[in-house]
């Protein structure tokens, strides 16, 4: 069971298989990064969502 591609379409193909992966890897470490500094920690949530109720035209906007 020989493959009928050429070594480098085969290598290409693994190369760009493993770029996907690495990008999915580290686009997904920095979200659970963000989610616990952010969702998961409740004082920071709450200064965070304080500092921008306190901006007049996000509480303007969330009021209507």
């Amino acid at each position: 069971m020989a493959s009928s591609q050429p070594p480098e379409m085969r290598h290409r193909v693994k190369v760009r298989i493993l770029v996907i992966l690495a990008s999915l890897l580290a686009f997904l470490a920095i979200f659970t990064s963000w989610i616990d500094r952010q969702l998961l920690d409740t004082n920071e949530w709450v200064n965070t969502s304080g500092r921008l109720l306190e901006d007049k035209e996000i509480s303007d906007a969330v009021a209507t």
